[in-house]
């Protein structure tokens, strides 16, 4: 394992302390996260289970209809499922971090609705300034000004998205794109409630030609996490301030994951990290 391997060089993190720590030490923090609830197989214990070996964040959705709610793929006005808000309420409990990127509008709002802390859309930005992405009002992973500050007023986070067509609405998207992106969101909903949420993964092309699909691409300069350093200096070059820029570049993610872990019911026990043996991860019970 990269974690075991790495000497203390790559930590996972727990809890936010964690993460500081990490910082000061030079290391590397993991915080384990998932895009999209189906490793969880519609129960709660396995959710329990997860929490247990350090799964801090939760994402409801990754673009397909599942038992949690509808995606952004959906355009009949459905919401979260029973099921869903259940999730939701659990992960409040755990003090788990509630990823709605990939949902449906409603689904969101929805969310919003049943979760007691804030909540992120972990790679999104405003659909405002990009509108050929959804040109008839439906699906999109960007979100309309109306549901960002809903988002930004329930003390949420919205974290920017890096890929070109998503920044620009097509290939070849510069860093002035993905500047404006920042700009807007900072102006409409506060620096606060803004981060970067790049979505990097490896851009196989057999991947998208064996589906029909275009290939994705980055934003040209910031295509892997090696580039990082690019984003601060897009962020200073377009006059943010030194302390916008901090909570962009992790303070409001960092904020959020301690306001999170607050909200933690006192009712609940306190779990033991990595328990040994899956019946002890599971409290007993083992899915069908």
């Amino acid at each position: 394992m990269v974690v075991d391997s790495s000497e203390g060089r790559i930590r996972i993190a727990l809890e936010p302390e964690d993460i500081v720590a990490a910082k000061q030490d030079g290391a590397i923090a993991l915080l384990l996260g998932t895009e999209g609830a189906r490793l969880i197989e519609g129960r709660i214990e396995v959710l329990h289970m997860l929490y247990r070996l350090g799964l801090r964040q939760l994402g409801l959705s990754w673009a397909f209809d599942t038992e949690i709610g509808a995606p952004q793929s959906d355009r009949s006005g459905r919401g979260l499922t029973d099921f869903g808000r259940d999730v939701v309420r659990e992960l409040n409990n755990l003090g788990m971090v509630v990823d709605a990127t990939h949902l449906a509008r409603r689904s969101i709002e929805d969310v919003l609705e049943t979760s007691k802390s804030p909540i992120t859309v972990s790679h999104s930005g405003a659909a405002a300034l990009n509108p050929t992405l959804n040109p008839e009002g439906g699906w999109s992973q960007l979100l309309p000004d109306d549901l960002l500050k809903e988002v930004a007023a329930a003390g949420g986070v919205i974290s920017v998205h890096f890929m070109s067509h998503i920044v620009k609405g097509g290939p070849g998207a510069e860093l002035h794109h993905l500047m404006a992106q920042f700009r807007y969101l900072t102006d409409l909903i506060g620096p606060n409630h803004v981060a970067c949420g790049p979505d990097y993964l490896p851009l196989n092309p057999q991947l998208w030609e064996n589906q029909g699909a275009e290939p994705f691409s980055y934003v040209r300069g910031v295509e892997t996490v090696a580039d990082f350093r690019n984003v601060t200096r897009m962020l200073v070059a377009g006059g943010m301030s030194d302390d916008d820029i901090r909570w962009i570049l992790g303070q409001s993610l960092l904020s959020l994951f301690r306001t999170v872990r607050q909200f933690r019911s006192p009712n609940q026990r306190q779990y033991v990290f990595a328990a040994e043996g899956f019946g002890a991860c599971t409290e007993g019970i083992t899915p069908l």
